[in-house]
């Protein structure tokens, strides 16, 4: 699984879902993408999480790197409680690239 980057914050848009902050770093190749399977996995490690990246937050971001990143909103259904700061985020691994992704 590749690492996409630790919760550092997260708050909730209503109607929307919950923003996860640090987020993926804009120079990440390929990109993530709306609807691709991601794992989040709790500080410790005992809990997981599976769902999806409903949508990626068109905000650009300096994380304490200086590295420029953009927040990722999951599902309404998934609670602000549920994702613990700390937690990492996973790309599931998945054959299924959306086609226009496919010769990227």
């Amino acid at each position: 699984m590749n690492e996409l980057f630790t919760v550092k914050d997260r708050f909730k848009i209503t109607g929307r879902g919950i923003v996860l902050i640090t987020g993926i770093s804009a120079d990440e190749d390929p990109p993530a993408y709306t609807g691709q399977k991601i794992i989040i996995v709790s500080p410790d490690g005992k809990e997981k999480i599976e769902t999806e990246i409903r949508s990626i937050e068109f905000v650009l971001l300096k994380d304490q790197n200086e590295e420029y990143v953009v927040p990722i909103c999951l599902p309404e259904e998934i609670e602000k409680e549920t994702v613990q700061v700390g937690s990492k985020v996973y790309l599931k691994p998945t054959k299924n690239i959306p086609s226009h992704l496919d010769n990227a």
